[in-house]
């Protein structure tokens, strides 16, 4: 198994080493080393992408170039995770909530051809919780507002089998 993060060096790594081949630092979408995976696993971190440890001037642009190196970079499996809510919200470079216009982004960059695209939403009446997530329709995750003092209340799972 290998991973990448673009700010942690090898010395911020914890029990993480225990299961990785390889650990890379750098930007997955310039970083040119990357090969083919059978699983491709970005758990809340595409919505980081351009705005928290590196910044760019097109944050959008970043995350769908990410987005699509995630794609590129697997021979089967993706799993994406991100939170989601009906208008996006940048708090102090921290984080931004996908919404239904960024995700039909990613959509688009979905082979034609991929045998599977199974999406989920999730809600948390609770804030910063592990338990009580409940799985809700895509027209009831749309119209989840971002409110900063509540936090991240809906978050979207991806999955795509190529």
């Amino acid at each position: 198994m290998d991973g990448i993060d673009v700010h942690f060096g090898e010395t911020k790594l914890g029990r993480e080493k225990e299961f990785l081949r390889n650990y890379f630092v750098g930007n997955a979408v310039t970083y040119s080393p990357l090969g083919k995976y059978d699983l491709v696993i970005c758990l809340s971190t595409l919505e980081h992408a351009g705005i928290n440890g590196y910044i760019v001037k097109d944050f959008i642009a970043e995350q769908n170039s990410l987005f699509k190196k995630l794609i590129d970079a697997s021979k089967r499996f993706i799993y994406v995770t991100f939170p989601y809510a009906s208008t996006p919200s940048l708090q102090e470079g921290q984080c931004v909530n996908m919404t239904r216009d960024r995700l039909d982004t990613f959509w688009k960059a979905i082979p034609p051809t991929a045998d599977e695209i199974d999406l989920r939403f999730y809600f948390n009446e609770a804030i910063h919780v592990v338990s009580g997530w409940t799985e809700i329709p895509q027209d009831i995750a749309d119209k989840v507002e971002y409110d900063p003092a509540e936090g991240c209340r809906c978050v979207c799972i991806l999955k795509v089998i190529l």
